[in-house]
């Protein structure tokens, strides 16, 4: 520390000597007191961490940040982005292989429909009216019952049950006809309709 001296004239203002008392300079004892100090010693060593902190912290947003810098993701046209990058405007247009797939998965949830043949059809209902004129002949016969199921059964081709022949020739004529006439209708709208894959066996069973 310094010390002062007074002169023995008391007009005479105080002087600070140029020596402090261990004999080093006043500017040495100066730079003692200071570094003695615990407060400005702190002050002294927080400057330079507090440069090394941001540093520091520069360094690593630079590392995170750097790949976001123009040039320094190194990607070509035609490599896939390891980023999802939003574009700045929307854009619409239509793709002509996602429309042909659109097209083609449609169809073929579409279940296969078969149409008949109305040249099928018109021989179908030829065929039951040619077989309804031999049973309608059978029944006009005086004949005896077996020989009336007979015809019947042939002129069906053997595809009737017994009862049904024997049906065919007890009923009266009335009710023949009637049936006759349900039969042709019957066969005519099954025949000229459309019907699934999964129906022909019984649009078959019901013909």
């Amino acid at each position: 520390m310094a010390v002062w001296r007074t002169r023995s004239c008391g007009s005479c203002s105080p002087e600070l000597d140029d020596r402090g008392r261990d004999g080093r300079p006043l500017q040495a004892a100066r730079d003692a007191a200071v570094l003695s100090r615990p407060g400005e010693a702190r002050g002294w060593f927080a400057r330079p961490a507090a440069i090394l902190l941001g540093l520091g912290i520069g360094a690593v947003l630079f590392v995170v940040l750097f790949p976001w810098f123009p040039g320094g993701a190194g990607m070509r046209e035609g490599d896939a982005s390891a980023w999802t990058l939003s574009a700045p405007r929307d854009l619409s247009y239509e793709s002509l292989v996602l429309t042909e797939a659109a097209r083609e998965e449609a169809a073929s949830a579409i279940a296969d429909v078969q149409r008949r043949d109305d040249s099928i059809a018109e021989l179908q209902i030829a065929e039951l009216t040619r077989q309804l004129a031999l049973i309608g002949e059978a029944r006009a016969d005086v004949l005896s019952a077996s020989a009336r199921e007979s015809r019947i059964r042939a002129a069906t081709g053997g595809e009737l049950s017994d009862e049904a022949v024997t049906l065919l020739g007890e009923i009266p004529d009335t009710d023949f006809r009637t049936l006759g006439d349900e039969a042709r209708d019957i066969l005519g709208r099954v025949l000229s309709g459309s019907i699934a894959a999964l129906g022909v066996e019984a649009a078959r069973d019901q013909a």
